[in-house]
């Protein structure tokens, strides 16, 4: 069977190329005992942690000696949107959303240089070491927060046990495509809007609503969660929101060539870009179609890993942690399920 036109739900292991059906009833004889968690069964708690001068805002579902995993959200939301993938997860998991410096509560520092990747990177140490000081993390990450949970995995194997990235792409592999993949390129001029001066009243007009209509995009005609289209713009009319969400994209500039030019760049990855490996178990999963962040990125990965399994999730668009929650689960738990050693 080719995955790629198989035209189901699919996981393939690259590197041995074993596709294996994630239809629900195939899944969940591989899953075996695996029981999805009752959502009124799930307390979640907040709290603001300090890590040395940057407050940052989390959302847990704390479980007792239990696998610890840190989840980090992507533009424009907050750490309210994992909260369905943490009801649908088992119970022998210790769940932690922080909201990105920047973003909804999190204390947002006054230089536009401390929203470099690597300042996030330093954040996810620190949550990582004050959440679970005794054991390695499991690191799932969105869009922004895929790019800095791949660099944390890469520069800090002695903190990341397993990464999960959806709809995210390494950063290093990113550049490569914006340089040589023409619909890439294409579909990346959004990146020049959201670096703007006036980005943030550009996106304020008329009540939000080019900021809606691009959120709506990432949800692929879904229907967007119940109350969060409310908890959204409750979080962006904040005075300053915008321009701390934005300021994530005017720090960490990504060259884009020239798709008008026919002669785009065909070169390979260098060797010194290649640095930044995934040693770590990775899954990756991708929701289609996803208007922002092309497939040609799933390819491009591999290169930077040694042990990727990629998970597609079809109609769940950019944001498949909202739009499949419960499928999102299903990947996360089988994923682990026999990988991470549960605590004694």
């Amino acid at each position: 069977m080719d995955p790629a036109h198989s035209g189901t739900r699919w996981l393939v292991l690259l590197g041995n190329l074993r596709a294996v059906s994630f239809d629900e009833p195939a899944l969940q004889s591989q899953i075996g005992s695996f029981q999805m968690s009752t959502p009124a069964s799930i307390q979640l708690t907040k709290r603001v942690l300090d890590l040395g001068g940057t407050r940052l805002n989390v959302l847990s579902r704390r479980a007792h000696n239990a696998v610890p995993v840190l989840f980090l959200h992507g533009f424009p939301t907050f750490n309210g949107v994992w909260r369905e993938v943490m009801r649908f997860l088992p119970d022998d998991f210790d769940c932690h959303a922080a909201d990105l410096r920047g973003f909804d509560r999190s204390g947002a520092p006054l230089s536009g240089m401390s929203f470099s990747l690597l300042h996030g990177v330093a954040d996810v140490v620190g949550l990582a070491r004050l959440l679970s000081p005794d054991r390695k993390v499991v690191l799932v990450g969105h869009d922004i927060g895929g790019m800095i949970a791949y660099l944390t995995a890469a520069r800090h194997p002695d903190i990341v046990e397993e990464l999960i990235v959806l709809n995210g792409v390494h950063p290093v592999a990113f550049q490569h495509a914006l340089l040589t993949d023409r619909k890439q390129i294409l579909a990346s001029d959004y990146l020049d809007d959201l670096c703007h001066p006036h980005a943030a009243s550009v996106l304020a007009a008329d009540d939000f609503r080019q900021l809606r209509k691009a959120f709506c995009r990432m949800l692929n005609g879904n229907e967007m969660p119940e109350g969060l289209e409310e908890e959204l713009l409750s979080i962006w009319r904040r005075p300053g929101a915008l321009e701390g969400m934005l300021a994530w994209y005017r720090a960490n500039r990504f060259q884009r060539a020239d798709p008008n030019v026919s002669a785009v760049s065909t070169a390979a990855p260098s060797d010194a870009a290649l640095s930044e490996r995934i040693s770590q178990p990775h899954l990756l999963i991708w929701g289609t179609p996803d208007p922002y962040l092309l497939e040609v990125n799933c390819r491009l990965v591999d290169a930077f890993c040694d042990n990727l399994a990629l998970m597609k999730l079809e109609d769940a668009g950019h944001a498949p942690h909202l739009t499949c929650p419960d499928k999102v689960a299903q990947g996360i738990s089988h994923f682990l399920s026999g990988r991470v050693a549960k605590p004694d």
